[in-house]
């Protein structure tokens, strides 16, 4: 079950970079969004392609720049 998460702060993508903390993410302009899960291995990735205004239930530790489109990301975290 997802927690509500109690801090939030805008995701600036980064090639190289984890998020500070794993956390749920929220898009507000959708696209496409690569990023990588927080038990995957650093370096692996997932693309999804959200629509607008959507919030989604995985744990990511980072967000690509390469391959991300969606704009409006959220961090969310406990």
């Amino acid at each position: 079950m997802k927690s509500t998460p109690t801090n939030a702060v805008a995701v600036t993508p980064s090639d190289s970079a984890d998020l500070a903390k794993p956390s749920y993410l929220y898009v507000h302009t959708g696209g496409t969004l690569r990023v990588t899960l927080a038990n995957m291995a650093d370096g692996t990735y997932v693309d999804y392609n959200p629509g607008d205004d959507r919030d989604y239930s995985f744990i990511a530790k980072r967000v690509w720049t390469t391959g991300t489109t969606a704009t409006g990301i959220i961090a969310q975290y406990d």
